[in-house]
């Protein structure tokens, strides 16, 4: 985790550091740090399904299942589907 905080701190604008550092928060069951995390990288990068899926993880994970299913449907329309595991 120390790595990918570095790397944001070099390069603040590196979404693929925050998408990869949001799935450590949430394999740590920190699901709001997670998104927050997935957030930054869709807002630097907003054509990364794999983002937007991430994030509707960890909205699923706070039962947030309306913002999870936007996200899946983003994912969708950038990717032409989606595969959820």
């Amino acid at each position: 985790m120390s790595d990918l905080t570095q790397a944001i701190s070099l390069n603040p604008d590196y979404p693929e550091a925050y998408n990869n550092r949001g799935l450590v928060y949430a394999q740590q069951g920190s699901s709001n740090q997670a998104i927050s995390d997935f957030t930054e990288a869709i807002t630097l990068n907003g054509n990364n399904p794999s983002a937007y899926i991430n994030r509707a993880r960890s909205y699923d994970q706070l039962k947030e299942y309306d913002k999870a299913w936007e996200d899946v449907n983003k994912a969708k329309e950038l990717n032409g589907s989606v595969i959820i595991r």
